[in-house]
């Protein structure tokens, strides 16, 4: 599987949710380097990261893994530029599946025939239904999802809006923000 934004908040909980149902190589790209050092030091056996300031994804993924991937998750987000997401299109193998979660906007050309004689599926999400939510939290529960990753970002319920513009300290999506409702 590739993950467009692997380090990213939802790219992240991608990779780990994939890690956990058993997907054996999974291919994960951004820009910050350090970032993807961090993200493929979670199972340096499964996971591979890139960044792409170094060039395209699609030639990354294709050097990589003979005849491209499965599965595609693009998790960019808002304002991202439409390549990333188009080579992210052609790095899928023939009967993949490409699904956008991300915040890719505006008009994105996509090359329709060849998604027809490749037999590819774009599909988009609403992210999870309630029950997939409960699944989720459940094989979390169980252990099979290792949440300490996450470093944690506390701000009070008065200061919500700090909370969600301008966040500083930042470390990609390894920083979980959490709202309380005490004054602190």
């Amino acid at each position: 599987m590739l993950i467009n934004g692997i380090s990213g908040i939802l790219g992240l909980g991608v990779a780990l949710y994939a890690l956990a149902m058993g997907a054996t190589t999974i291919l994960g790209t951004g820009r910050d380097r350090d970032l993807l050092g961090r993200v493929e030091a979670l199972a340096p056996n499964r996971i591979r990261t890139f960044s792409t300031l170094d060039g395209a994804i699609d030639n990354w993924v294709r050097r990589t893994i003979d005849g491209g991937v499965d599965v595609y998750i693009d998790a960019l987000g808002p304002g991202a530029p439409h390549e990333p997401f188009q080579q992210g299109l052609k790095s899928l193998r023939r009967g993949g599946r490409a699904v956008n979660i991300g915040a890719t906007a505006g008009e994105v050309p996509i090359d329709v025939h060849h998604l027809m004689d490749q037999q590819l599926q774009l599909m988009g999400s609403c992210w999870f239904t309630a029950g997939e939510g409960q699944d989720m939290a459940a094989m979390a529960a169980k252990g099979m999802v290792d949440l300490s990753i996450f470093e944690h970002v506390t701000f009070p319920l008065a200061k919500v809006n700090d909370a969600i513009t301008g966040i500083e300290n930042r470390h990609g999506g390894f920083s979980n923000f959490v709202i309380t409702p005490s004054e602190k």
